[in-house]
C-alpha cells in the first residue's frame, strides 16, 4: 500500500497532482495528516478534488513553536508505536511517500521506520550544504536522506547532490514517480 505522510499547506499544494492521479487511476493511498498546519486543509482538499486524510495524527492549532514541536513531534512518535498497525492499516510491506523539508518530513520519514516500512523521499537532493542556511532545514533533509530508501528527484542537479551525499545509489530506468511505484 501507499501511505503519504503531510502536514504543511506546501506539502500537500505539491503533492496533490500524485494525489490526483493515484485517484485517477484507482490507486487506493492512505493519506496521514500529521496536523503541524491545520488552517486552510479542508479548502486545499475541496480545491483539488482530493479526499480527506485516512488518519490524522494532531488536530490543534498550527505547530510554530520550537518547545511545542518537540513535544508534537514526541506525541506523534509515541502514537505511531502505539498504534502502528492502525495508522498503517496493517501493511508491513509497503511505501510511505514523504516530501520536502518540513518537520512533518522527517517526522514521515521516522514514523516509517518505526513502522518498518520504504521511505520515499519526494523533491529530494535539494542542498544547500550550509547546516544553517535555511536552518532548520538543511538538517531535516540530512536526516531524511539518511532515512529514505527511495528518492525521487526534481533535477538533474538535486541527483547529483545525493551521489554526493553517501554515495547514494540513483535508479536512473525509472522516469517518474509512477514508473517507480508501478
Amino acid at each position: 500500500m501507499i501511505h503519504i505522510i503531510l502536514g504543511t499547506k506546501a506539502q500537500l499544494i505539491k503533492m496533490a497532482p500524485i494525489m490526483a492521479e493515484l485517484q485517477k487511476r484507482k490507486i487506493k493511498y492512505n493519506f496521514i495528516f500529521t496536523g503541524q498546519h491545520q488552517e486552510t486543509i479542508d479548502k486545499i482538499l475541496k480545491n483539488f478534488n482530493l479526499k480527506n486524510p485516512d488518519y490524522i495524527l494532531y488536530s490543534g492549532k498550527d505547530i510554530t513553536g520550537i518547545f511545542q514541536m518537540g513535544f508534537w513531534i514526541i506525541k506523534i512518535l509515541v502514537k505511531t508505536k502505539k498504534e502502528k498497525n492502525k495508522i498503517f492499516k496493517g501493511d508491513k510491506r509497503g511505501i510511505i511517500l514523504i516530501h520536502g523539508d518540513t518537520f512533518s518530513t522527517l517526522l514521515g520519514a521516522l514514523m516509517g521506520k518505526i513502522a518498518s516500512l520504504k521511505v520515499g523521499h519526494i523533491e529530494s537532493g535539494l542542498r544547500s550544504f550550509n547546516i544553517f542556511n535555511p536552518f532548520p532545514e538543511e538538517l531535516i533533509r540530512l536526516g531524511t536522506f539518511n532515512l529514505s530508501d527511495f528518492y525521487f528527484c526534481s533535477s538533474d542537479w538535486a541527483k547529483d547532490n545525493l551521489k554526493k551525499y553517501n554515495g547514494i545509489k540513483i535508479n536512473t530506468k525509472s522516469n517518474t514517480l509512477f514508473d517507480s511505484l508501478n
